[in-house]
C-alpha cells in the first residue's frame, strides 16, 4: 500500500517528462521554420544581389580596365595588353576570394540549418518511444 503513492508519482512524473518533451519539440519544430523561412530569405537576397552585382561587374568591368590600360600606356608606353594583364589580375583574384567566401558564408547557414532539423528528428523520435514505453 505504501507503494502505491510513489508509483503514482513516477507515472505523474513520466506524463510531466512526456509533456515537457514534447513542447521541446514544438519549440524546435518552430526554430526550424523559423530557420528555413529566413535561409529561404537569405538565399533570395544571394540571388537577387549576387546575380545584380555580377551584371554590373561585368558590364563595367572590361570598359574601365581598357580605359585604364590605354592611359597607362600612353605614360609607360608598356603595351595595352601588358596593362590590362596587370589592371585584370588583381581584380579576378579579388572576386574569386570574394565570390568563395560568400559561398562558404552560405554553406555554413545551411549546414547550421541541417543540425537543427537532425536535432529536431532526433527529439521526434526520442517522443515516438516514451509514447510507445507508456
Amino acid at each position: 500500500m505504501n507503494n502505491r503513492p510513489w508509483l503514482q508519482q513516477i507515472a505523474r512524473d513520466g506524463k510531466a517528462t512526456i509533456s515537457d518533451v514534447t513542447e521541446s519539440l514544438a519549440l524546435r519544430k518552430r526554430l526550424a521554420e523559423a530557420e528555413l523561412r529566413y535561409d529561404l530569405a537569405l538565399a533570395k537576397r544571394f540571388g537577387i544581389f549576387g546575380g545584380l552585382g555580377l551584371i554590373f561587374l561585368l558590364t563595367s568591368l572590361p570598359v574601365l580596365l581598357t580605359a585604364a590600360a590605354f592611359a597607362l600606356d600612353n605614360a609607360y608606353q608598356l603595351g595595352v595588353p601588358n596593362w590590362l594583364v596587370i589592371l585584370g589580375s588583381p581584380l579576378a583574384i579579388l572576386g574569386a576570394i570574394l565570390g568563395y567566401t560568400s559561398w562558404l558564408s552560405f554553406q555554413n547557414r545551411l549546414r547550421l540549418f541541417q543540425e537543427t532539423l537532425a536535432q529536431f528528428n532526433e527529439d521526434l523520435q526520442a517522443v515516438q518511444e516514451l509514447m510507445e514505453e507508456a
